[in-house]
């Protein structure tokens, strides 16, 4: 698998620990032809703040995952974006996650699913020194990098490194590690799910009905209690029979859904420097 469907290794970051909230961003734009949106997805792609780009299918065409610090950050990033686009979106729609879901990956089906869990303890902000900072950066290109190799490439002793990574470790930044997977090469049908409920709605029994779902790749509940997932179906008619399951037990809470194909992934990584 490593010779294709799987693309690299990460360390799962909990950016709540680092002080960060994330946000979800997607737009539908009219007009643009595939050269100009290539160049302006690469001009997106080089913000630090941006962590994920897709294009879709669907009410959207354009997705973007990024972490601000504030209220002034959060428009700053989102000036940068639109001012890319100008007069060419059409539509948009941001949500603000709150808590992060993602099943820790697993190949054996009867083995209990464990989760790593980011949200907020409002415990004391860790601020990351400059090596811990290369450190990550070098671990989010391949996280399986041995020691050696790590050292060899940074200038730092590998005693230096095995003892910072230990205490990102310790701080709870870095919850632990997974593969990031080609899935559409793998032949799946990936879908990201953006499910609206009723306001003042308790959505915790609905969070455990998608966390027993083993084709969601990962949950972000945002804080107007809005749901996003991604499912991987190997067809429509997959999807179709997970979607009317969900509305059959859960129709009450959910007032509105939206279904986006993704077609390309753009960035899948993130930076602090």
């Amino acid at each position: 698998m490593e010779n294709g469907s799987i693309k690299s290794y990460k360390p799962i970051i909990n950016i709540f620990r680092l002080g960060y909230s994330g946000a979800y961003l997607y737009l539908k734009t009219a007009g643009l032809k595939k050269k100009n949106l290539s160049e302006k997805l690469n001009n997106i792609k080089k913000l630090e703040e941006v962590s994920w780009i897709a294009t879709l299918f669907g009410n959207f065409d354009i997705a973007i995952a990024f972490r601000y610090k504030s209220a002034y950050d959060l428009s700053i990033i989102l000036n940068k974006i639109y001012s890319e686009f100008n007069r060419k979106i059409v539509g948009k729609e941001i949500l603000l996650s709150q808590k992060f879901i993602i099943p820790a990956l697993s190949f054996e089906e009867d083995e209990k699913q464990q989760f790593f869990i980011l949200e907020s303890d409002h415990g004391k902000t860790i601020i990351l020194t400059q090596i811990q900072k290369r450190i990550l950066k070098e671990l989010f290109y391949n996280a399986r990098a041995s020691y050696s190799k790590m050292s060899e490439k940074l200038g730092i002793s590998s005693k230096t490194i095995k003892k910072k990574i230990f205490e990102l470790e310790k701080e709870k930044v870095i919850l632990g590690y997974s593969a990031i997977l080609d899935y559409l090469s793998l032949g799946f049908l990936w879908t990201s799910c953006i499910l609206k409920t009723y306001p003042g709605t308790d959505i915790s029994s609905l969070v455990e009905f998608l966390k027993k779902e083993n084709r969601i790749t990962w949950i972000a509940i945002s804080i107007e209690n809005g749901i996003m997932f991604d499912f991987l179906g190997e067809d429509f008619s997959s999807l179709k029979d997970f979607l009317n399951n969900l509305k059959i037990n859960y129709d009450h809470k959910i007032r509105d859904y939206n279904l986006l194909s993704i077609d390309v992934t753009h960035k899948f990584h993130q930076e602090f420097s």
